[in-house]
């Protein structure tokens, strides 16, 4: 692996349009407080991303060091990160260089080691994926994370936002946890309102279309989001992409994450990405059990950080999971959704019968259409016979005519038609002598 990933390959380094703000008060402070960062000896290099709660720049520091600088509003600075967050002490945490905060404008700049990119970065870099060794760093890297996490929920923390672009890869190659906006004690239930990720991040517990407590568990919250980190690392698919609503867990997410998680697709997209390695199906497996371990509904089932780092996945671990829940072995399906998955069936039932009929409709009509045609024509004599009679030399033949058709009718219009044929026939023959059979 090279000293730093391609930049072409992820969005650090380039500049987001700012959002649209009808007081400009919050781009004013930034503004401000680049401008009182500059004169207190701090050099902006580059832009290294955007969040939800602020901005994060590399810098170099009045020593010349290069730092990563993250510049937030006050108002939106949760006093848990300014805290908690300066006692944490573990090789796979961000350590908190320096915090201060700054008056007019009321910001609080949080200073941090920069690092080589993030997690996410390092999965979407073709470069790195087709290295034998890219399985290997993503399991360091994932087993890093455990570490982490392990040591802040032995310290009764929880991040509540861990995604894989919050994973950083160290100068060293070591996995590393950052941005603690959402850091809050794990002593307490969290209340909705104050987690972080996308809903369609979060575990069944915490989406309001299940109803249920409005607080959760902040330990098992971060284990489910990490099962959710793992998946999409595997396989190379965004949640955020694939969902585009997330306001019913059971419809919206339940079904993709179902579809993901069953052993053959699960196995197409996680051989599929990593084309120099040639993963053995027995590590698939493996790394399936993995994921499993932590996307169990029942947050009590879910594995937590201390025992995963002993998975069988890692190399060094000797535990394996049971397996899957039930709910991702057969697909469970609402009382209104199969309700209306009936209705559906009824009705391309009754379509498929309409089809039919209109068919018959169409056949019926075609042979009304020939019958009346046939009542239309001419009739033509169904067997008929010119018998020769006595004749002279002189006079013309005597013909005797026999039909054996059905009885004569009282329609003269149709004996007018049929003698006048006998008539035609008769002139063209002349003076021969013929006999007719029609059948």
């Amino acid at each position: 692996m090279g000293d730093h990933f391609d930049e072409n390959d992820h969005d650090l380094g380039q500049e987001e349009p700012m959002l649209s703000d009808s007081s400009g008060e919050r781009y004013q402070h930034k503004r401000d407080a680049m401008k009182i960062l500059e004169a207190n000896h701090f050099v902006c290099i580059e832009k290294l991303g955007s969040g939800a709660f602020g901005d994060v720049y590399k810098m170099m520091d009045f020593s010349g060091q290069e730092v990563a600088v993250k510049v937030v509003s006050l108002e939106v600075t949760k006093k848990s990160e300014i805290e908690i967050w300066p006692k944490m002490r573990h090789p796979n945490i961000i350590p908190l260089l320096q915090y201060f905060s700054l008056n007019d404008p009321d910001v609080g700049v949080f200073v941090m080691p920069v690092h080589r990119g993030t997690l996410k970065d390092a999965v979407q870099n073709e470069h790195f994926l087709n290295q034998t060794c890219a399985v290997d760093c993503l399991k360091s890297w994932l087993h890093d994370t455990l570490c982490g996490l392990a040591y802040l929920h032995s310290n009764e923390a929880c991040h509540l936002d861990l995604k894989s672009d919050n994973i950083l890869i160290s100068q060293d190659y070591r996995g590393v946890i950052s941005d603690f906006s959402c850091l809050a004690p794990a002593t307490k239930a969290i209340p909705r309102d104050e987690l972080g990720l996308p809903r369609v991040y979060r575990p069944p517990e915490a989406c309001l279309s299940l109803g249920g407590v409005t607080e959760v568990e902040g330990k098992a919250f971060d284990m489910w989001a990490y099962g959710v980190m793992v998946l999409e690392l595997f396989t190379n698919k965004a949640l955020s992409n694939a969902i585009t609503c997330a306001e019913n867990w059971n419809k919206d997410i339940y079904p993709f994450l179902f579809n993901i998680l069953q052993g053959d697709v699960f196995k197409s997209f996680m051989s599929g990405l990593f084309p120099a390695t040639g993963i053995p199906e027995g590590q698939i497996r493996l790394a399936l059990n993995f994921v499993h371990t932590f996307l169990m509904p029942d947050r009590r089932k879910r594995w937590n950080a201390a025992k995963a780092m002993e998975h069988c996945f890692f190399e060094k671990g000797g535990q394996i999971g049971t397996g899957p829940d039930a709910i991702w072995l057969h697909f469970c399906k609402d009382e209104n959704q199969t309700i209306v998955e009936e209705l559906n069936e009824e009705w391309e039932m009754l379509k498929r019968k309409n089809a039919a009929l209109q068919k018959k409709v169409l056949e019926l009509k075609e042979f009304l259409e020939i019958d009346e045609f046939a009542k239309n024509e001419k009739p033509v004599p169904k067997k008929s016979m010119v018998s020769e009679g006595t004749q002279t030399s002189s006079s013309p033949k005597a013909i005797a005519i026999r039909d054996h058709s059905s009885e004569p009718t009282a329609d003269s219009n149709n004996e007018d038609t049929f003698m006048s044929w006998i008539r035609k026939k008769l002139i063209a023959c002349e003076n021969k002598i013929l006999q007719f059979n029609f059948k």
